[in-house]
């Protein structure tokens, strides 16, 4: 990424291999100036870049042009391409006969799913699946990340029914290929949240945010920050070690999300849940640095939503008492990042916890709940923050 100072703003070049993103207010005269140097063509908007097609759509619930990023064009010239190695491999010519509403089905356990290994050439070809499932995860298919990332741990050696598993993944992707992710820059209105706090000052003193030597001035209207966190006690069978999930979001747009098996077999849902909650606070300390190394000014703490409310009342009130030691680096890491103003925690309804997509299989009508307000115009909630405020305020 290089950058350049405008005055009132920076102008970005995002470089990958031979293609250029300019962004900047005036696209047209940084364009001539890199052709005064190099041969380049181009210099409309990239409607369709590195797989994902970028439009300017009309939000049908408020009239307004919103900017969106799918990856229709890619699943469109993949879909057969995979149907017909399909045919070849397991001799069936279509992924979905039937509507299929969920990427993985809610009671599969690949772990357990480790006979009749495939051939060299099946290897292969589960190899390619991975990939190409894990692009379609990198432009925007927060849905399908937990089955994708999942089956690609059985890379160097899966079995037929691993491949017939990936296969139902682009069944689901060929069913549902309009979702996308809207560049929604409303910021969520967080004054009704319920925030998990205390008095730090005795513990860490009057303790700050440390501002990297690194970041440059900051321009422009400053982004609010948040994050939802989720985790699944023993989710795999087989070793019992727990999976847990994030998603980030600037003002209402998702900008990172990631799903992981724990280092560490947690013995309960707090000691999962915990280890999760500190991930996610490792993230979010690292996309602030990121923002602040390319002059984003960032409005407060990182608002961070989970599910356990045990959870965020040790990380954020002084006066609970850890009694389980092992998590003390955790536990400690987690409230240090409170004291300093860098996160505050709330607590959210299981129900609504979108986080939920990327710690285990979901059944298709919970899938679509989740979902929903994050891929699709919904027309009962303008935004993400809106479903689960409104979930919260059904829940009470």
């Amino acid at each position: 990424v290089w950058y350049r100072d405008a005055g009132s703003y920076y102008e970005f070049i995002c470089v990958f291999v031979d293609d250029l993103l300019i962004a900047s207010k005036r696209n047209e005269d940084v364009h001539d100036d890199i052709k005064r140097l190099f041969t380049v063509k181009g210099g409309e908007f990239p409607s369709y870049y590195l797989g994902a097609d970028l439009e300017r759509v009309e939000n049908p619930n408020t009239g307004k042009e919103i900017l969106t990023m799918s990856c229709k064009t890619y699943l469109k010239n993949v879909i057969p391409r995979i149907e017909k190695k399909m045919q070849e491999v397991t001799g069936d010519a279509k992924l979905s006969r039937t509507k299929i509403l969920s990427p993985m089905h809610d009671s599969y356990q690949p772990e357990n799913e480790t006979e009749m290994e495939l051939d060299s050439d099946g290897k292969s070809w589960f190899g390619s699946l991975i990939g190409m499932g894990n692009w379609t995860v990198q432009l925007c298919r927060i849905d399908v990340a937990f089955a994708t990332n999942l089956l690609a741990s059985f890379r160097n050696n899966p079995s037929k029914s691993h491949l017939k598993a990936m296969g139902r993944v682009f069944g689901y992707l060929k069913n549902h290929s309009a979702a996308s992710i809207k560049f929604n820059v409303d910021v969520p209105d967080f004054s009704k949240c319920e925030f998990i706090e205390g008095d730090w000052k005795k513990e860490y003193g009057d303790m700050k945010e440390e501002i990297p030597r690194f970041a440059i001035k900051v321009k422009g209207r400053p982004v609010v920050l948040s994050c939802f966190v989720d985790a699944s006690l023993a989710r795999d069978p087989i070793y019992r070690r727990s999976s847990g999930g994030t998603i980030h979001f600037m003002n209402s747009t998702p900008v990172h999300w990631k799903f992981g098996k724990q280092g560490t077999v947690e013995t309960s849902v707090y000691g999962a849940e915990f280890t999760a909650l500190r991930k996610a606070v490792e993230e979010t300390i690292a996309l602030r640095l990121f923002l602040r190394s390319i002059g984003v000014a960032i409005d407060g703490p990182t608002i961070i939503f989970g599910d356990n409310l045990s959870v965020l009342k040790s990380a954020a009130i002084p006066e609970v008492v850890l009694k389980k030691k092992h998590l003390s680096i955790s536990y400690h890491f987690t409230r240090q990042a409170v004291a300093s103003g860098i996160i505050k925690l709330v607590h959210v309804s299981s129900a609504f916890n979108v986080a939920d997509v990327l710690t285990k299989p979901l059944p298709g009508y919970v899938m679509d709940k989740l979902m929903r307000p994050l891929l699709y115009f919904d027309k009962d909630a303008q935004s993400i923050f809106e479903f689960v405020f409104r979930g919260d305020q059904e829940k009470v």
